[in-house]
């Protein structure tokens, strides 16, 4: 009798298993199924990258060009899309196009501009790329809230600048806020 009894309790706990062993079964199909088809696409790919990779040398070998030189002038190609991309984000070109965007970004922040001060530039070099690094302390008549909304504000009018310190006093709402700003980007060897 316990013998039945125990064949009974195995039964009804594989009965409760059985659904789950099946879903975890079709999942299994699925998954194996995806990847296949994943696997296709990616040979599929690789069959046209090929392709495409073999027309590059032998249109590269038409022109008499080595693969050393080629790279070289694909490299620069790439360097000058990027410079290129990085002096776009550069809409002003001095110090005073700086004040007057903080001070209509003051304005559109509802802060008070107390004082701006222009220490002198210095020059970073980021290989392969220098830029004019310019310092900027602003003194501000606001509250926490109004000061980080101006910051947000001026960080979409001028994106390539670094908040390297804030301090806020309780004076009058007083925040002193220095920046860093990166100006004119020039590629070395150009």
């Amino acid at each position: 009798m316990t013998t039945m009894a125990t064949l009974s309790q195995m039964q009804r706990k594989v009965e409760k298993v059985h659904p789950v062993l099946i879903a975890i079964a079709v999942l299994g199909v699925a998954l194996a199924a995806y990847f296949i088809y994943l696997g296709i696409r990616f040979y599929d790919a690789r069959g046209e990258i090929d392709a495409y990779e073999s027309r590059i040398r032998q249109i590269t070998a038409a022109r008499g060009v080595s693969s050393a030189q080629s790279t070289a002038e694909e490299s620069y190609v790439v360097q000058q899309a990027k410079l290129d991309a990085t002096q776009a984000l550069f809409s002003y070109t001095d110090t005073d196009a700086l004040v007057k965007i903080i001070l209509s970004t003051a304005e559109e922040s509802g802060v008070n501009v107390k004082r701006v001060n222009v220490p002198i530039s210095d020059s970073m070099k980021l290989p392969p790329v220098t830029y004019v690094v310019q310092p900027l302390a602003v003194v501000l008549e606001a509250t926490a809230p109004q000061a980080y909304d101006f910051l947000q504000r001026l960080s979409q009018h001028v994106p390539v600048m670094e908040v390297t310190n804030v301090s806020l006093s309780g004076e009058e709402g007083t925040v002193q806020i220095r920046l860093q700003f990166y100006l004119a980007p020039v590629v070395e060897g150009q």
